[in-house]
């Protein structure tokens, strides 16, 4: 099985954590859930439809994260294939 979020990393791009401590928010987002990064580390606060929390995400992972006491679901609109209206929610200018 190949682990999705890992312990470490043979290269770095982006350090979370300095965003982090700038004030930025941190979100990484797959295809199955949604993490954002918080003072204590990695936190999982949306899961993909029809995803099982243990099997499809935390046996994949290196390290069990927070999971959110809201955990919520991912809009099932981003998983179809029509339109999904995004500019119906823009806000009018």
């Amino acid at each position: 099985t190949t682990h999705k979020f890992v312990k470490e990393v043979e290269h770095r791009t982006f350090s979370g954590a300095v965003a982090f401590n700038h004030g930025q928010k941190v979100l990484y987002i797959t295809e199955r859930c949604v993490f954002r990064l918080t003072e204590k580390g990695v936190e999982l606060i949306e899961i993909a439809p029809g995803m099982d929390l243990d099997r499809d995400i935390l046996a994949h992972m290196d390290f069990t994260p927070a999971i959110a006491p809201d955990l919520r679901l991912m809009p099932e609109c981003i998983f179809r294939d029509e339109p999904m209206g995004l500019l119906d929610m823009l806000p009018k200018v």
